[in-house]
């Protein structure tokens, strides 16, 4: 009995097998550890950066919320009269923010209109003015055209007379030498009646002849006088129609010199109801920026200026968050092999770790944030460590989605799919 106990007691004492490690040589053992540590330096320090950019989903928790801020200002100086909103109010696109004192304003714009509305009416009276200058242009014209009728006519009354003149006097040389030989005939016979040789009655038939030749003889000079007293007639008739016409001439000038006159005066005028004209629309956009309206929907991150407080152009007098933000993504540089705009994003919020978004890469800056920094890295130095850079990115958030708790400023995660989008 007491054999038996002593083997089984020499039996469990037996050590257990040596390991493998510890059975081969110790050079082996070297080699291999050697090797596995070969492959993990050949994987993170050759092939790293290839797995790292060709995975299909890219993050990184580099990202913030972002939304594009406005400072409203005016161009316009003056008192501010009222502040429309609260600081963190939600506001809608148009909505009035703020208003200056106009009164200033107003009255320049009053003033511009009076300005207008005079020299318009200067305008109308102006056109009247030409209206009758044009009629005064029409009648001296129709002047002229009369004095040249009159001319005409007298024209031709002093042709016609001095064909009466030529007929008169041609008719008077042909009584005159019938008179010449009744008056030679009657001292013939007048001669022989003395003598006895003729008779009485032939004497005084030729008597008879001699008045009556004398007679024609005076009708022809009256008729040469007549016809020369008409020619006078014509003749200064025609001289007052080429005076006539001269007179008409010059209404004609005269009146086409003050029509010119009043088309210079128009042109001038015109050109003063344009000048008002900018001047009346420059009033009225100086009025408008006495009103500070919203350009967007959004939200006020601040009033600068309070009632009462003079405001200058350019004085900053709210700052508007627009309503739809977007996420900048810093990705690191090795991160961006596959990513293109238009790859769909997941965007999760640190301050609702429940909740996702979904949206799209809009665009890649063209540099890393190092290169926008105030003071920009100097590599070109003895001692150089490589850092990989980061680039931003920006995503913007689909609209489809409540977009409402976002806030400028939160942090965020971004996870963009490469296989995704265009």
């Amino acid at each position: 009995m007491e054999d038996h106990s002593t083997n089984d007691q020499t039996r469990k004492a037996k050590p257990p097998p040596r390991p493998l490690a510890s059975r081969l040589p110790s050079w082996i053992v070297s080699l291999v550890i050697l090797a596995i540590a070969a492959g993990i330096f050949v994987l993170v320090y050759g092939d790293w950066d290839k797995w790292e950019s060709g995975k299909t989903v890219q993050t990184t928790d580099d990202a913030y919320i972002r939304a594009d801020v406005t400072a409203l200002s005016t161009k316009a100086s003056g008192l501010l009269a009222r502040m429309e909103v609260a600081e963190y109010q939600h506001v809608k696109a148009g909505q009035v923010i703020a208003s200056l004192r106009d009164d200033d304003y107003k009255a320049q714009r009053d003033a511009a209109q009076a300005a207008l509305e005079a020299t318009e009416a200067g305008l109308e009276e102006l056109r009247r003015q030409e209206e009758a200058a044009d009629s005064k242009i029409t009648a001296a014209q129709a002047g002229v055209s009369a004095a040249q009728s009159q001319i005409a006519a007298a024209q031709a009354g002093v042709a016609a007379a001095q064909s009466t003149i030529r007929t008169a006097q041609a008719g008077l040389t042909g009584v005159r030498a019938q008179f010449q030989n009744a008056s030679q005939e009657i001292a013939r016979q007048q001669g022989l009646y003395k003598d006895k040789a003729t008779t009485l009655q032939k004497l005084q038939n030729q008597q008879a002849q001699t008045a009556a030749a004398q007679a024609s003889l005076d009708s022809r000079e009256s008729d040469v006088s007549a016809a020369q007293a008409q020619l006078e007639a014509r003749s200064a008739d025609l001289k007052r129609a080429q005076a006539g016409l001269e007179s008409s001439r010059s209404d004609v000038i005269a009146a086409v010199s003050s029509r010119r006159l009043l088309t210079a005066k128009e042109q001038e005028l015109r050109a003063d109801i344009k000048s008002r004209r900018a001047a009346l629309e420059s009033a009225n956009v100086a009025l408008g920026y006495t009103l500070i309206v919203a350009p967007s929907d959004g939200y006020i991150a601040s009033r600068n200026v309070l009632p009462g407080q003079m405001v200058n152009p350019g004085t900053t007098v709210v700052s508007l968050v627009q309503q739809l933000p977007w996420v900048l993504a810093n990705f690191k540089e090795t991160q961006l092999t596959r990513i293109r705009p238009g790859n769909e994003a997941d965007i999760k919020v640190d301050a609702f770790p429940s909740r996702s978004w979904k949206g799209h890469v809009l665009l890649i800056a063209p540099e890393s944030g190092a290169q926008t920094a105030l003071v920009p890295p100097d590599n070109a130095t003895g001692n150089f460590t490589k850092i990989v850079q980061r680039i931003p990115v920006k995503i913007t958030l689909d609209p489809n989605q409540d977009l409402e708790p976002l806030r400028p400023g939160m942090s965020a995660r971004a996870a963009v799919r490469t296989n995704t989008g265009s």
